[in-house]
């Protein structure tokens, strides 16, 4: 199955070319990366809070997996967060050397050049011509589900890093078997280890669809399957005690550490492959015309969950390529996962163009499994896209070893990739001005001060978490944007601020919505309540002047009032 290796020195232009492709499809980013985010909405927010939060916990000898600095004065448990603490490590210097705004992008455009080429490796491993591998790295790391991904998930993105390496450790250990059982499993461990310090969800799949290879390798390979069998499960019992090992305590302070979450984040019918997604282009893809775009709209999700499109000439060669190479082991297994994760990827039931059909499926069992109810299963297309690489890969390798004229394989890949090119640039917005919190108004928030921000931190509203991040995570915040239960007794808070950041010119604080808002500010420990952008802000400073008997200090459009105690 597997031929000769490429030359390291072939390796290392295509990372080359794939980190041009990576640059070229983020450009308006890299032109100054200190100031523009790219992405958008309010997840690359979160983000950058979750890449500046690992560099300062650790030097500030806090628990970098749980955070004081939100939900106040209860605190977060990060492990359900995707808080990417690897990836924070890891970028560690660029943080500190520049900001977090630069980290985030480095990671969105690295992951997808990194990706496509560790897809690249573990298809290496099965061709003979390294420049068919080429190909099918390109499909994986630039694929509509990277690109949908890159537009508000870096986490995601960041995941089709581990996830070849996991597949080429799965290969080496269930068919290959050139290297000692023992260095397979390590490996196999290290990298599922990693993932999970990236992106736990993918950490989670990551074991379900391994699992599911393992039946298909040994479907496929049923002849040689005593002789290989002992290697393999010594290799699979390594990379499981590495994993125990070395994920024990994070997994016991998630599950039984503080501020555990408890029962389905998101609804599991919401983010699922719609079955016409296959076929019918988001708006993300280059060619997507109005008339498609107006189908996707009726599609489940968001643009960055709607992630499985195809398209019909690839889906024509890698059906052809499946019934001609149909002999070939490899073909068969990555036809058949490529198949069953898809099918996985639709969710608990048939959506079609938008409908619920209510027509059951198999991810109906995953769904009331605890964790697993926690996976979104449209995002499952990232193993059918590895598999549609190596797919592509083995065709393009089978038609050069029949000696075809060398146009009849490159005909096949423009054929295949033609109506999958991005629409580049990726989408980007203006990232926060980093905040001069260090004198003038701000000398009244003391480091470590607790601080309840107008408008309330959210999923909706993150200019507090913006300030606190480029202040150095200088005082605490009361809400946040964060997945877990939120501190109890702070509803007059939450509807204060909510009537303060509405269009509606706000109205005095009825006596015992203020009195309610006091009793809620002392049992929080809030030391300072902080005003940002509110469309009646005028108004908003006056009535909290009123309510806390003096005028706002006020720092660069920030607005401060101490609390007394």
């Amino acid at each position: 199955m597997a031929g000769t290796r490429g030359t390291r020195r072939f390796s290392c232009v295509v990372l080359a070319v794939y980190t041009a492709l990576a640059v070229l499809i983020t450009l308006p980013v890299w032109l100054a990366p200190a100031s523009i985010l790219g992405g958008t909405g309010t997840d690359p927010h979160q983000m950058r809070w979750f890449l500046g939060w690992m560099p300062y916990a650790l030097t500030h000898g806090q628990n970098p997996f749980i955070t004081s600095h939100l939900n106040a004065p209860q605190g977060a448990n990060l492990l359900w967060n995707t808080a990417v603490p690897l990836a924070g490590l890891v970028l560690w210097p660029v943080t500190t050397v520049w900001n977090a705004t630069v980290s985030y992008n480095v990671l969105v455009t690295a992951s997808m050049a990194a990706g496509a080429w560790c897809a690249f490796l573990f298809i290496r491993r099965q061709v003979h011509h390294a420049w068919a591998a080429a190909v099918g790295g390109l499909l994986f790391g630039f694929s509509p589900m990277m690109i949908g991904g890159a537009r508000d998930h870096a986490q995601v993105v960041a995941s089709a890093i581990c996830i070849p390496l996991i597949a080429l450790c799965l290969d080496e250990a269930l068919v290959r078997q050139r290297w000692a059982w023992w260095l397979a499993g390590l490996c196999l461990g290290i990298a599922a280890v990693a993932q999970f310090f990236v992106f736990e969800e993918y950490f989670a799949t990551a074991v379900l669809v391994g699992a599911l290879l393992v039946v298909v390798v040994a479907a496929v390979g049923r002849a040689e399957l005593r002789r290989r069998a002992r290697h393999a499960l010594r290799a699979v019992g390594v990379a499981a005690a590495v994993a125990v090992a070395l994920l024990a305590f994070p997994l016991w302070l998630q599950l039984r550490g503080p501020d555990v979450v408890h029962g389905a984040i998101h609804p599991t019918t919401v983010y699922v492959t719609d079955a016409v997604n296959f076929l019918v282009p988001t708006q993300t893809m280059l060619v997507a015309p109005s008339a498609l775009q107006q189908v996707s709209s009726r599609f489940p999700g968001n643009l960055s969950e709607q992630m499985a499109y195809l398209g019909i000439p690839l889906i024509i060669v890698l059906v052809a390529a499946t019934v001609w190479l149909r002999r070939n082991r490899a073909v068969q297994a990555a036809a058949a996962m490529a198949l069953l994760v898809a099918i996985a990827s639709l969710g608990p039931r048939l959506v079609v163009d938008g409908t619920n059909t209510g027509i059951p499926l198999p991810w109906i069992v995953p769904e009331h499994l605890p964790l697993l109810d926690n996976v979104l299963p449209s995002r499952l297309m990232m193993y059918v896209f590895l598999a549609a690489g190596l797919l592509l890969a083995l065709l393009l390798d089978a038609l050069w070893l029949r000696r075809c004229r060398w146009w009849e394989p490159a005909y096949a890949a423009a054929f295949a990739l033609a109506l999958l090119l991005p629409r580049a640039p990726l989408t980007h917005e203006s990232a926060p001005a980093a905040s001069g919190l260090s004198d003038g108004a701000v000398a009244t928030v003391s480091p470590g001060a607790t601080v309840y921000a107008i408008p309330f931190p959210g999923p909706h509203e993150l200019d507090a978490m913006d300030l606190q991040l480029d202040s150095g995570y200088r005082f605490k915040l009361v809400g946040g944007y964060f997945l877990g239960p939120p501190a109890p007794g702070q509803d007059a808070l939450a509807a204060v601020a909510t009537a303060l950041s509405s269009n509606a010119p706000p109205e005095a604080l009825e006596s015992s919505t203020s009195v309610a808002m006091r009793v809620e500010l002392s049992a929080a420990g809030v030391d300072d309540v902080m005003l940002t952008r509110v469309p009646n802000q005028g108004a908003a400073i006056a009535l909290l002047s009123g309510v806390f008997g003096q005028p706002a200090a006020e720092d660069d459009g920030v607005y401060f009032w101490p609390v007394a105690r």
